[in-house]
């Protein structure tokens, strides 16, 4: 993460966490690693993970702030000029991995954060 990132993660006694992905849409925004079809379709996938995201329970909060730290670190790896394609496959793998955590309170997220690898891992050709 850096200074001035906005990651949103609330945590209000008896409601369900609230995990923002704006800064991951905005910089998938810029990727030149997509064209304008792969962004639409990453950035429906991501409002899934955040709507998913924002289902689980308080007591999984840093188990879904693990999940959207790990895609921010995939985005922005593959958002650079000349991405790393093993910081690419090392994010990927962490970002499915952040995602078993949450797999028997909120399957979703598994389900969406693969669709969203597989995606990124066709479009940069790792």
């Amino acid at each position: 993460m850096h200074i001035g990132d906005n990651i949103t993660i609330g945590n209000v006694e008896g409601s369900n966490i609230s995990i923002k992905a704006r800064d991951v849409r905005q910089t998938i925004g810029s990727a030149p690693a997509f064209n304008n079809n792969d962004k639409e379709t990453l950035d429906k996938l991501i409002g899934q993970l955040e709507t998913a995201l924002n289902s689980a329970p308080p007591a999984k909060a840093s188990e879904a702030e693990a999940v959207l730290t790990m895609l921010k670190s995939l985005i922005e790896e593959v958002s650079k000029q000349k991405p790393n394609k093993t910081m690419i496959s090392v994010s990927a793998n962490g970002l499915k991995e952040a995602a078993e955590t949450l797999k028997a309170v909120v399957p979703a997220v598994l389900t969406i954060s693969g669709q969203i690898v597989s995606h990124i891992l066709k479009t940069t050709g790792v």
